[in-house]
């Protein structure tokens, strides 16, 4: 049975009222306690151009209903302005990431998810967690 855990870590003497968190959780196939066994690898993308809509998971493209994670990582170098707008089913944007910043979120296989940019010349990478 495959195990693949997500653990993230947050350390710093700014935050209010304590220095530190750390979360983890294992990726498991809905319902049971059988472990995620697929994964897309990543797929690393340069984009030339202002583009909107660029599709990072199509809905339907894994199995519905079920249990995935959706990692999405901006790669852009050298800049602090250009950004990826995320969106998931019918425009729900999720947020802005920033260069070097990431989101790993779940995905049921049922919502599309996609990825804007805002300047031209951008990288992003992507990955994506599913059952089948």
């Amino acid at each position: 049975m495959p195990t693949t855990t997500a653990t993230l870590t947050l350390n710093t003497s700014e935050f209010s009222g304590g220095g530190s968190i750390s979360k983890s959780t294992t990726l498991r196939k809905a319902g049971t306690a059988t472990g995620i066994d697929q994964f897309t690898g990543i797929s690393r993308v340069y984009q030339a151009t202002v583009a909107a809509d660029l599709s990072v998971m199509a809905a339907g493209s894994y199995a519905n209903a079920q249990a995935g994670k959706v990692y999405i990582k901006n790669t852009t170098p050298d800049s602090n302005t250009a950004y990826l707008l995320v969106e998931m089913a019918s425009n729900v944007i999720l947020g802005r990431l920033y260069p070097g910043d990431w989101m790993f979120v779940p995905n049921d296989g049922e919502t599309d998810v996609k990825v804007s940019t805002s300047a031209a010349n951008m990288y992003y990478e992507f990955g994506i967690f599913h059952e089948g």
